[in-house]
């Protein structure tokens, strides 16, 4: 149950992001009518999931319930208008763990960072495609800006991966309280990483291992009955 639903950012919180990801990437992105069906569908769910979360909480009057129910192990609310974090408490600063508290129904309706509910995951969704429409025609006014991006995109599980060992090992928390400096010095790295790599080699390093571990699949797939 914890590996599927209430752990530490479950399996069932990150596969509408991956469904998300295979849909896109059977479209063509190159059409015009389906960046416009894009920009339209991006935004909407981003009102949708956010928006939502907002209008949801404030129609149930579950705000005093949650913040209740807002302990250390599950979280709490904090900064400018209540905004709500879930997570951990390290030290003096929260880490978001991807889960809500389940001691309440009522945790359904936030959408704050990490929280993992429907309404966060759909406002992500949105901001994601949102994000993308606009790299796209980024790119094609501006290709040589958008090549940095490009590279990155083209390895990005070695790049994630990357980033979380890098956490680990410079004894980073993960918390939002970091500097802006760590997420700039992250980015950069990646950047200079991916374009370097991508000079000499087709995929990243860990792309390139997963090519490899399922080539065996692959063939025996094509194999004819």
């Amino acid at each position: 149950m914890r590996l599927l639903f209430t752990g530490s950012y479950p399996v069932a919180t990150w596969l509408p992001f991956v469904f998300a990801g295979m849909a896109l990437g059977r479209l063509d992105l190159t059409a015009a009518v389906t960046r416009v069906r894009l920009a339209v569908l991006g935004p909407v769910l981003a009102l949708a999931g956010y928006g939502g979360s907002w209008t949801a909480i404030r129609l149930f009057g579950v705000t005093d319930l949650v913040g209740n129910d807002a302990v250390p192990g599950s979280g709490k609310l904090s900064g400018p208008g209540g905004v709500l974090e879930l997570g951990y408490q390290d030290g003096d600063r929260w880490v978001a763990s991807g889960a809500v508290n389940t001691g309440t129904p009522a945790w359904l309706l936030v959408s704050s960072p990490h929280s993992g509910t429907p309404f966060e995951i759909v406002g992500s969704v949105g901001v994601a495609i949102t994000v993308l429409v606009c790299a796209l025609v980024l790119t094609d006014k501006l290709p040589r800006l958008g090549s940095p991006v490009t590279a990155v995109g083209s390895m990005s599980l070695t790049a994630y991966t990357g980033h979380v060992i890098a956490i680990a090992v410079l004894g980073l928390s993960g918390a939002q309280g970091e500097p802006p400096a760590v997420l700039v010095g992250f980015i950069v790295a990646a950047i200079v990483f991916a374009l370097a790599w991508s000079r000499f080699f087709r995929r990243g390093p860990l792309e390139f291992l997963l090519h490899t571990a399922t080539k065996p699949a692959l063939r025996l797939g094509r194999k004819p009955a």
